[in-house]
């Protein structure tokens, strides 16, 4: 018997934020990022995301030097907290109702998204979703670093970071359904056996026409 995944995006399909923009506020608010511009840095990367032009090795070594200096253990139980106190109010209706409606099923779930490791785990836990993927950050004694550690998945290598996760779950063999809202997941959105967009930008939206994509309008809860 086959057994379907169904594997989502985080940022702007399953909530109605970016987890890295608001992590990037979070540290300027407590004070962990003390660079004046920060922000705009930040939003000038995100930018170039919204066009499909950002390097993700880029922006992780933007963002990650405010928190290399505290040990990893510390920095995940901020995330933690920081996610707990800021998620409530962002997932949206339906992206919780069809969570919800999966797990009841025992369906397979996979949080696949561009976001930091300390992020997407934090999230994925909040969510209750078991299976996450995430960009991964090497780790240096005790202390996460600003560099990539693998093939991060973002654009072309989510769907690295899929094939490997199914060879290492051979019993995960059906169909593969996938949400998303970026331009930037088109490479896994042609891999898909199915694929619905989330609020989909321009880029995306003109290619779920073009592929009789279903175009979904979420909204919070």
């Amino acid at each position: 018997m086959s057994r379907d995944l169904y594997v989502f995006d985080l940022d702007y399909t399953l909530i109605d934020a970016d987890s890295s923009t608001l992590w990037c506020r979070y540290m300027v608010e407590n004070h962990i990022a003390e660079d004046p511009d920060f922000l705009n840095k930040e939003k000038r990367l995100m930018d170039a995301y919204d066009r499909g032009e950002l390097n993700v090795h880029d922006y992780i070594a933007f963002s990650m030097p405010p928190i290399t200096k505290i040990p990893k253990e510390k920095v995940d139980a901020i995330v933690d907290d920081f996610v707990k106190n800021t998620f409530s109010n962002l997932i949206f209706k339906e992206a919780k109702e069809l969570l919800n409606e999966l797990k009841s099923q025992n369906e397979s779930i996979l949080l696949l998204s561009a976001s930091a490791y300390m992020i997407v785990n934090a999230v994925a836990r909040y969510l209750g979703i078991k299976e996450a993927i995430s960009v991964n950050i090497k780790v240096e004694n005790g202390f996460y670093t600003d560099k990539i550690d693998g093939v991060p998945s973002f654009k072309e290598g989510k769907v690295i970071c899929l094939e490997k996760y199914l060879l290492e779950h051979p019993e995960i063999n059906g169909k593969i359904t996938f949400y998303t809202d970026s331009i930037n997941d088109l490479p896994l959105c042609l891999r898909a056996d199915s694929v619905y967009t989330v609020n989909p930008g321009i880029l995306l939206r003109q290619k779920a026409l073009e592929n009789n994509w279903p175009i979904l309008n979420w909204k919070r809860g």
